[in-house]
């Protein structure tokens, strides 16, 4: 059984794609399998049919998990009297555990002045191309506030160590020389978090390196554009300098490392929030 949360939600039984009555069936299945250990059923009740009396969510509990072991078959969940999760010994391959434990490998080895060794960049590698889509993207079910607010959460650690590892493959292929992978990684990194302003950066010096500073260039008064049409704000200081740097051809991998880390304060003004700082520029 494989488990494919992301991207469109699926999942796999020999090689064949198993179907579900509802997509709360699915939802419930999704969130099962990643957490640890056993779930109660007054817990699931309240995630997913909040809005139901008990005794009535407790009955559309029953009737999804019955929907869902006819689905799944036997042998891969464990539903008791007052808990429910999935079979210890059912061990179904999961996309996203797949995902974490790659980038985990990288994370927990240390390296000489934090340059990765070849093993890790073929994990990370391995882990960006396991990531053909955000988690459960443009799945969602009605009346349950609770799910969608942990969907949210999990989706956004999971970008966060996507950007992670495309900043580390994308800054290796520059340094390897390896340029074509090097944009080809910084292009991903940017377009996930567009007003990310050291994702552009790096993308900035591979067109500068490839020997297309033109390139570079129009991304900067593409980016500027949109950062003023957006927020009314130009690029911070740093941003301008490296943008000087390309104009003036005195550049280098280490134009990088020079840049100073910063923040930027976004407005969210579609949301009437008062200010929410969003920083941009990690050093990791």
């Amino acid at each position: 059984m494989r488990f494919n949360w992301l991207g469109n939600p699926s999942v796999e039984k020999d090689g064949v794609r198993v179907g579900f009555e509802t997509r709360k069936a699915l939802a419930l299945l999704v969130f099962l399998s990643m957490r640890e250990g056993l779930i109660s059923r007054e817990a699931l009740s309240l995630i997913f049919w909040p809005d139901f009396e008990r005794a009535r969510a407790f009955a559309n509990l029953r009737r999804t998990l019955s929907s869902l072991r006819s689905s799944l078959g036997e042998g891969f969940l464990d539903i008791g009297r007052d808990a429910i999760g999935l079979e210890n010994k059912s061990q179904p391959e999961i996309d996203i555990r797949e995902f974490q434990s790659l980038v985990g490998i990288v994370r927990s080895h240390r390296h000489a002045e934090g340059i990765e060794c070849q093993s890790c960049l073929n994990s990370l590698a391995s882990a960006v191309a396991l990531y053909k889509a955000d988690f459960l993207f443009g799945f969602n079910v009605k009346n349950a506030e609770d799910f969608e607010e942990w969907q949210n959460d999990q989706r956004e650690n999971l970008r966060l160590s996507l950007a992670w590892a495309l900043e580390r493959l994308a800054k290796a292929s520059l340094l390897s020389g390896v340029l074509e992978t090097a944009l080809d990684y910084a292009k991903r990194w940017t377009l996930m978090d567009v007003y990310n302003e050291r994702a552009r950066r790096t993308l900035m010096l591979g067109y500068a390196l490839s020997g297309r500073p033109g390139a570079a260039l129009q991304h900067y008064e593409e980016y500027e554009g949109l950062l003023w049409s957006s927020f009314g704000e130009k690029p911070c200081e740093e941003m301008r300098e490296f943008r000087g740097a390309i104009g003036s051809g005195n550049y280098d991998f280490s134009s990088l490392e020079r840049v100073d880390v910063g923040k930027r304060f976004l407005r969210d003004k579609g949301k009437g929030e008062d200010e929410r700082a969003r920083l941009l520029l990690v050093r990791q």
